[in-house]
């Protein structure tokens, strides 16, 4: 079974820098301590921009026990490098892992981001790097602009911006606690109709927790009695099982579908899954500069079922694959 072709065509595994660092936390009245970790994702399609990156200074979790919101726990003290959040459509990157948080109550994450780069056309049609604190783009843009203008994002390093947390607040106890933030980049940028050169960042953020998650994982490997190798594609490029892309499409919601990054020795994991049916698929074409790499595989298990921290195991086995010019 293969699904539709998703956005988020490069690996998940890559890992934000998040050196962490333990703040006061007045308004956690809780005894012992929580094991938290925070997902970064983009649920949602980017709208009219190519691109979006921003760089993260630090990660606040905020309080609301006895009104002392002020208080905090400090989740993330050193700046990520810029992240491509339009990448991550279906697909999750860590951004806080595994920091001891004193148990509690909180109502609140606060976001500081100092740089960002949308990419997207201006009014004359010129691909344009719009950048926030002097940005530059990194060398992984699959664009080059020829022009520049300003994003502009009022209060983002100053006072950062609020994310409330589910049902207003989380409580914080036991081992584990993953929070997962949807950056909606469609909702999140808008380009300044009173300033042509000029894009604005208003981050529009919601979280969802899971107590514990569970993941799939297995290996991909090459059907050898019919299919000795990958084609080249295009012509003069080698291919090979990394850019096949296995998913689970959550059974209870057909539009949630994560995808997982195949690593050269085959091995691939979709993680952070809530407790549900997952159908297993794959992307059945894969698009490149001016050809697309098509794909048909065989899963080792249709479909798989999780509950909480729960881990299944599915092979792929590569039938078939040809490339097309576009």
């Amino acid at each position: 079974m293969s699904s539709n072709k998703l956005r988020m065509l490069i690996p998940t595994a890559l890992v934000l820098a998040a050196a962490v660092g333990l703040g006061a936390c007045g308004d956690s009245t809780g005894v012992g301590t929580t094991q938290m970790s925070v997902r970064l994702t983009d649920a949602a399609a980017s709208g009219d921009l190519l691109e979006a990156w921003v760089q993260i200074d630090s990660v606040w979790l905020q309080g609301n026990v006895s009104g002392n919101q002020g208080s905090h726990v400090t989740l993330l003290d050193s700046p990520t490098e810029l992240v491509k959040i339009s990448s991550l459509d279906s697909t999750t990157r860590s951004l806080v892992s595994d920091v001891t948080v004193p148990s509690g109550t909180y109502a609140q994450l606060r976001i500081f981001v100092s740089q960002g780069i949308a990419v997207a056309e201006n009014s004359n049609g010129d691909l344009t790097a719009y950048t926030l604190g002097g940005a530059t783009l990194p060398a992984e843009s699959d664009y080059s602009p020829t022009a520049s203008g300003q994003l502009v994002c009022p209060s983002c390093a100053q006072s950062g911006f609020k994310v409330n947390l589910p049902g207003g607040s989380v409580k914080l106890e036991g081992t584990q606690k993953i929070l997962v933030l949807d950056f909606d980049v469609a909702q999140s940028y808008g380009h300044d109709a009173a300033a042509s050169d000029q894009w604005v960042l208003h981050p529009v953020m919601s979280a969802t927790d899971f107590e514990a998650s569970g993941g799939i994982s297995g290996t991909v490997t090459l059907d050898q009695s019919q299919l000795s190798a990958l084609p080249e594609c295009p012509t003069g490029t080698s291919r090979s099982v990394e850019d096949f892309i296995p998913t689970a499409t959550r059974a209870s919601d057909e539009t949630s579908v994560s995808s997982g990054s195949v690593s050269s020795d085959g091995s691939y994991t979709i993680d952070f899954l809530a407790p549900d049916s997952y159908m297993m698929g794959f992307e059945d074409s894969v698009a490149f500069d001016n050809d697309t790499l098509v794909f048909d595989a065989t899963p080792s298990q249709d479909q798989v079922t999780l509950a909480t921290g729960d881990t299944a195991t599915v092979d792929y086995s590569i039938t078939a694959a040809s490339c097309l010019e576009h």
